[in-house]
């Protein structure tokens, strides 16, 4: 079993994102700065750091220029 997921994202240049997990009901769980180069970059999550039970998320990717939002959804077993 996989103890974590990875959140993949291309970066038109060098910039900061600020990651964000939220569960359903909008309350944030999860919120961290990164820095990260231009190109393909990934953020692995363990289960340790959302500490929460399984279920559906949502997630903000937040750079200078834009915010992407995606949901994911937490399965323990």
């Amino acid at each position: 079993l996989l103890e974590y997921t990875e959140i993949s994202f291309n970066l038109p240049t060098d910039d900061k994102v600020n990651l964000e997990i939220r569960d359903m009901t909008g309350k944030i769980i999860f919120s961290q700065k990164y820095s990260f180069a231009e190109g393909l970059n990934t953020i692995q999550m363990g289960k340790k750091d959302l500490k929460s039970g399984s279920g559906v998320f949502l997630y903000d990717l937040i750079t200078s220029k834009e915010r992407v939002t995606k949901k994911m959804i937490l399965l323990n077993h």
